[in-house]
């Protein structure tokens, strides 16, 4: 099966409610399109399960070389995404990684942590099983989790640029009202 047919599959068991706890995504899916992205899940160094950051533990962390995170993947049960950023984020402050995760299994939330602002101005995509084409959800997460991408620090460098180019549009779209309004008073004058 292509990442994209796992995809579609999971979208139709998420339909049926077949994931009804964090365990479930756990196993039935982050497992799942981790192995398919190329990471070696029988090596506990560098799949990290409950990785141990500060007083808490990240339910993964995606390592290279072994033991050193470079991604943080935090799961939650189909429905309880809101609000678990901070618990995220949280294990982000103790230990800098470049890419961060948040996902119940449908939905699955980028961040580029070392960027600046809050969590939201740091969020670079998200996706949704569900209510996304399933092979936009494949290249998104080509893109950030495969396993290769990683270890080459391709992926970091694509997050990175993300984030930046996301910074520049939010100047240029903060920026529109005003240069907006000076042209109105120009006009008028």
């Amino acid at each position: 099966m292509t990442l994209k047919e796992h995809i579609d599959d999971i979208g139709s068991r998420l339909k049926n409610e077949e994931f009804s706890s964090e365990q479930a995504v756990r196993q039935g899916i982050v497992d799942r399109l981790l192995f398919h992205l190329g990471w070696p899940m029988h090596d506990t160094q560098i799949v990290y399960p409950e990785y141990t950051v500060g007083s808490g533990r990240v339910d993964y962390a995606l390592c290279h070389p072994s033991s050193t995170p470079r991604v943080f993947i935090e799961a939650k049960q189909v429905g309880n995404i809101e609000g678990a950023e901070e618990q995220l984020f949280g294990y982000d402050s103790r230990i800098r990684v470049p890419i961060a995760v948040l996902t119940d299994g449908q939905e699955w939330r980028f961040f580029h942590p070392t960027g600046e602002g809050t969590w939201e101005e740091r969020q670079i995509r998200k996706l949704d099983f569900l209510a996304m084409e399933s092979e936009e959800c494949a290249e998104c997460l080509n893109k950030y989790l495969n396993y290769e991408s990683i270890r080459s620090d391709e992926a970091v460098n694509v997050i990175r640029e993300d984030y930046d180019n996301l910074v520049r549009q939010r100047k240029i779209e903060g920026g529109l009202p005003e240069a907006w309004h000076t042209l109105v008073q120009e006009a008028d004058e």
